[in-house]
C-alpha cells in the first residue's frame, strides 16, 4: 500500500515549492536571530530594556497597509497606546 497524503494541495506542490520554503523558513530563522541580536545591542546602548515586537498582518484586508497604518490597526491610535511606554516604529513607510 502506498503511502500518500490525503491533502490534494499538498499531493499537488511539486519538490521546488517545499525546497523553497525550506529555504525560507531558514532565512526567517536567522534574520530573526539577527533582530534579537541587535535588539541586544540597542537594549545595552540605550541602558534599558524594550520589547521589539513584530506585527503582521493576519487579515486581507490589512495585507497592503503601510507599516504604521498597520500599528495603528493593531494597538489602536497613537494617543490610545499604553501610557508610560514609549511606542517607536523602526520601518516607517518612505
Amino acid at each position: 500500500m502506498e503511502n500518500r497524503s490525503i491533502d490534494p494541495v499538498v499531493e499537488s506542490l511539486p519538490p521546488l515549492l517545499d525546497e523553497v520554503e525550506v529555504i525560507l523558513d531558514k532565512q526567517m530563522v536567522e534574520w530573526i536571530a539577527e533582530l534579537r541580536r541587535l535588539s541586544d545591542l540597542i537594549a545595552g546602548v540605550r541602558g534599558k530594556s524594550f520589547a521589539l515586537v513584530m506585527i503582521s498582518a493576519a487579515d486581507p484586508e490589512h495585507k497592503n497597509l503601510a507599516p504604521e497604518w498597520l500599528l495603528e490597526a493593531a494597538l489602536g491610535k497613537p494617543e490610545d497606546w499604553p501610557k508610560g511606554f514609549e511606542v517607536g516604529l523602526l520601518n516607517r513607510s518612505k
